[in-house]
């Protein structure tokens, strides 16, 4: 809404102006008492002297909110009535009323209405806020310009006591209203009064929203629900992409809403853009000599033009736009021949108004008192081209071109369509001789059937009715013809589809078909219910006996029954009991707990749900009662030797592990088993031609289609050790060089870890034998098109250096963890690097002297400031134990995993090691390695932190002849379920933890 003042000072409030006026007034009558009537303010006119300031600012009464919709109305300058002093007018204005703006005679006088109409109909006008003084202004409004609502007892009143108006909240209480607010009072004021001035025996029912939001849509469904003739909406906002999901609140079949089109010129406003409303344009009135007495031309405030968004509807063919295009039909809008109102909330009173919040209820009042048949057409009535409208051939509202054909989107056109004023303004109450035709809605949905609903009107003439339908827009099949006599009522009728397909969305529309043509209903759409949707979700709560399962079911809208199948194989053997899901439209979470399981097994499961549909199954997914052992493949060359060094898993059904067979006697190959979730498959990815010794003991995956591999490889009657990196692109593997540091003694290198943070972004480390001759640290960045070289710093005295793992909790926070040799002595002390995204530091963690020859080998990093390295070292008892350091962000600290209560005393290093370690936080971590049994057997170790203390864990021994087993790498995708790879003298290793 939009109101003009003389005064620059914008958004004051207007009682606050009155009273300011009102006392400038009183001061002057005061001093100047003698002269009190040359005391005049600068914005009000002597009686002698009428006049109209052209330079009047537009005050936004209503402002614009992003998001909300905004009231369509324009007023008159403010002016007060003192002391003999009248009301400003302008000498161009031609109307009857108060300030010389239109009254009720005139707009009945220039649209040939009957100074009666409407009897027993209601217009139902929704607005946002209260006006408190609604009723007692429209009796003001009515009383003045002697609209009748029993014209012939010549009764003025329409109120609450007489059954005339009634004024409800949006949820249709006659109490707790909205907040007042001035400037929606006025466009209030203006709506019931202009639904007066043309339908003076409708009753109104005002429903007022809480706000000028969404609560508006709350507002439209009260309205409808009072079953009114027609609906009334003088309120818009700017189109944006997701307004077709409103269309629901405007789809009323039977009822027709009239949109404004907004006050702003050429642009579309929404929900005049729907093509479930009548979109109202706004012309100029002004009297004239000619057979009507009234000429009209274009108001330049009109909204118009092509949406961006909503389908074009059956009725409107015009070219240029082939979704919906504004307007359908117009009335008095302008500034130049406002309406008169009376308004007293925080108003003198009488006031000129315009917008096409004028506009659109005096279409409203019109179109209550047309034909049921014609109401059900609602905006395609006036497509047929009935003789009740004028056409509108001069105006314009805008700059629309180019191109040409686009002209009338914003002009007047000699004849036909244009945007401004749709097909014309209202020549008597609106009437069409077609039958009408109104598409409803889709009930008693199934998978394979549905029955639609709509509204058919014979208009007095024999008619028959059908139902269009099809997967797609244009539709393709269509139901029997049923006849429906020649009544002149609206019919509800209902029509039974069958022969659908599940899960498919189908539009349809009524069509009605008589002597005097087809009338098409808008196209809606359903959508047949589907099998239900399911998803198995991780195992919960695991124990060596029991578990929870998970899962989630949307019944799809049908009656849904579910139950979890589970056992050791995926061919299951056992489910839970069958449980109901309803037959709701989302997705629920469903969990059922089990008892009874084998310690130490795998199992699998997953959820299966059925409705009339059919029958949906969930993935399979595994859980583990413990550590179980994963059967993995062996190669079918291997002779002898086979082990995972490494594994990366991007999710529960997707893992990478990576290491390397005997091919043949001194002939060691790389090996790549991948994991989908159920089994695993062995890739064979390429060896170097030059390769006899070809190790990989590294990976890490982003994706399933991205891994990058690391490790080294030996050449043919060579002593030298090669870089080797493979990339793995999501249908093979291939070979890629890495450059070897500037000091390298000869091609001696090795890679031992890499971490990825994208397909283009990976860290990979190992060392290199340098010239003097001694060990360094290698460092070789993949930045997606080449690896380079970095050279991160030295502890101080640094004899021999060497990484053995990476991790990163992003591309710029990463820590590679290792050895040194210091100075001339033997011991090897653990060191870490760390890279801030530019540079390394080097850092030195802190060990207690009763750890001899600390090892690190592997390191997780679930955020910078959390690190896990674990290794081995010699207590000081100088016997083999696990070893370990956490990083807090600022410091290491030692920490002494326990050492499991099998293991060998043994002062040889290495009886007892930890070789690979995963966390998911800071509190979760799973490390694996192996020790040395008092039976002189090697078998898996693990051990788990929970923030505060290492627990030791039980990994199974497989059930295969052999004296070593080992666990090297493991990777976790959540705090319980973990998969470990490693080796067991001739076959590979894997194990499940859950």
């Amino acid at each position: 809404m939009r109101v003009l003042y003389f005064s620059p000072v914008r958004r004051a409030n207007r009682r606050e102006r009155v009273q300011r006026r009102r006392a400038g007034w009183l001061a002057c009558v005061a001093v100047f008492a003698v002269a009190l009537l040359g005391c005049v303010l600068p914005q009000v006119a002597s009686a002698e002297e009428p006049s109209r300031s052209a330079e009047a600012e537009t005050y936004r009464v209503c402002p614009a909110k992003p998001g909300v919709y905004e009231c369509l109305v324009e007023a008159e300058p403010l002016a007060l009535t003192l002391s003999g002093i009248r009301p400003e007018v302008s000498p161009a204005l031609e109307g009857g009323g108060e300030l010389k703006g239109l009254d009720p005679e005139n707009l009945k006088s220039a649209y040939k209405l009957s100074a009666t109409g409407g009897s027993g109909e209601t217009i139902a006008i929704v607005d946002a806020y209260n006006d408190p003084n609604a009723e007692s202004d429209l009796q003001k409004y009515r009383e003045k310009y002697k609209v009748y609502y029993n014209a012939t007892e010549k009764v003025t009143a329409c109120t609450e006591a007489n059954g005339c108006f009634k004024k409800l909240n949006q949820k249709g209480e006659t109490k707790n209203y909205p907040s007042n607010e001035y400037g929606w009072s006025l466009e209030i004021s203006l709506d019931l009064d202009m639904a007066s001035a043309v339908c003076p025996e409708c009753h109104i029912d005002l429903v007022e929203a809480n706000k000028e939001g969404n609560e508006l849509d709350v507002a439209e469904e009260e309205a409808a629900s009072l079953k009114p003739a027609v609906i009334s909406n003088s309120w818009g906002r700017a189109e944006e992409s997701g307004q077709t999901t409103r269309d629901v609140y405007f789809h009323r079949p039977g009822i027709p809403v009239v949109a404004a089109s907004g006050d702003s010129g050429y642009k579309v406003e929404y929900p005049a853009a729907s093509p479930d409303v009548i979109a109202a344009g706004g012309t100029t009135l002004k009297k004239a000599e000619n057979a009507r007495g009234w000429t009209e031309t274009v108001w330049t405030g009109t909204g118009s033009g092509c949406s961006k968004y909503e389908e074009k509807p059956p009725w409107q063919t015009d070219k240029a736009c082939t979704d919906r295009t504004d307007n359908d039909v117009a009335a008095d809008a302008s500034e130049e021949s406002p309406v008169s109102v009376y308004d007293s909330y925080e108003y003198p009173g009488w006031e000129d108004v315009w917008g096409t919040s004028a506009a659109t209820p005096i279409i409203s009042g019109i179109e209550a008192q047309a034909s049921s048949a014609t109401r059900t057409l609602a905006a395609d009535a006036f497509y047929k081209k009935p003789a009740m409208l004028f056409h509108i051939s001069e105006g314009s509202n805008g700059t629309c071109t180019p191109p040409a054909e686009d002209e009338y989107f914003c002009h007047a056109t000699k004849e036909g369509y244009n945007g401004p004023t749709g097909e014309g303004t209202p020549d008597k109450v609106f009437e069409s001789a077609a039958a009408a035709a109104a598409t409803g809605f889709a009930t008693k949905v199934a998978g394979t059937e549905a029955t639609v609903s709509g509204i058919v009107n014979p208009n007095g003439l024999a008619t028959k009715y059908y139902v269009e339908y099809g997967a797609t827009k244009s539709l393709g099949s269509k139901t029997a013809e049923v006849s429906v006599g020649s009544g002149t009522g609206n019919l509800e009728e209902s029509k039974a589809i069958t022969g659908l397909t599940a899960s498919t969305t189908y539009y349809f529309r009524f069509v009605v078909t008589n002597s005097n043509g087809t009338t098409d209903g808008l196209n809606e759409t359903f959508s047949t219910i589907g099998k239900p949707t399911v998803e198995t979700k991780p195992a919960t709560s695991v124990t060596e006996t029991s578990v929870t399962l998970n899962g989630t079911v949307n019944p799809r809208g049908a009656e849904t029954k579910y139950y979890f199948e589970y056992g050791t194989t995926i061919s299951y053997g056992s489910k839970t009991e069958e449980a109901t899901a309803g037959s709701g439209t989302s997705s629920l979470e469903e969990s059922k707990a089990i008892a009874g399981l084998k310690s130490g097994t795998i199992y699998n499961f997953r959820i299966v749900a059925t409705n009339s549909s059919g029958t949906s199954y969930g993935s399979n997914e595994l859980f583990a009662t413990g550590w179980a052992v994963l059967a993995t493949p062996n190669p079918t060359e291997l002779a002898v030797g086979a082990q995972l060094s490494d594994i990366s898993c991007t999710s529960t059904t997707a893992c990478a592990a990576v290491g390397q067979f005997e091919k043949k006697v001194e002939d060691k190959v790389p090996l790549v088993e991948t994991w989908n979730g159920t089994t695993w498959t062995i890739q064979e990815p390429p060896a170097p031609t030059e390769g006899e010794w070809d190790y990989l003991d590294g990976v890490s995956c982003t994706s399933s289609t991205s891994c990058t591999a690391v490790g080294y490889y030996q050449k043919h009657s060579s002593d030298d050790w090669y870089m080797l990196v493979e990339r793995w692109n999501g249908t093979a593997w291939s070979i890629e060089e890495a450059p070897n540091p500037k000091e390298a003694n000869g091609t001696s290198a090795e890679l031992q870890s890499v971490w990825c943070a994208s397909s283009e972004n990976c860290i990979a480390i190992g060392s290199y034998t340098t010239k003097k001759p001694a060990s360094a640290m290698l460092v070789e960045r993949w930045n997606g098109k080449e690896w380079s070289v970095e050279e991160p710093p030295l502890p101080a005295e640094t004899q021999q250096s060497d990484l053995k793992g990476v991790s990163c909790s992003s591309s710029s926070a990463c820590t590679a963890i290792g050895i040194f040799k210091k100075g001339e002595g033997e011991t090897w002390l653990p060191v870490a690097e760390r890279w801030n995204g530019t540079t390394w530091s080097v850092q030195e963690p802190a060990h207690s002297g009763s750890a001899k020859d600390p090892e690190l080998w592997s390191v997780s990093c679930p955020s910078s400031a959390a690190c896990i390295a674990v290794g081995n070292m010699q207590s000081s008892a100088e016997e083999s134990a696990p070893f370990a350091e956490s990083w807090n962000g600022t410091t290491w600290t030692e920490q002494e995993p326990p050492s499991p209560k099998e293991a060998m005393k043994s002062k040889v290093l290495e009886t007892q090691r930890v070789r690979g370690v995963s966390c998911v936080s800071s509190t979760e971590c799973i490390a694996v390695g192996t020790f040395e049994n008092k039976a002189e057997k090697w078998v898996p170790m693990a051990e788990s932190w929970n923030g505060t203390t290492w627990a030791v864990q039980e990994p199974p021994v497989p059930a295969v002849a052999g004296t070593y087993f080992e666990l090297v790498g493991v990777s976790c995708t959540s705090a319980i379920t973990c998969i470990g790879v490693g080796g067991a003298e001739d076959l590979t290793l894997a194990e499940l933890y859950h």
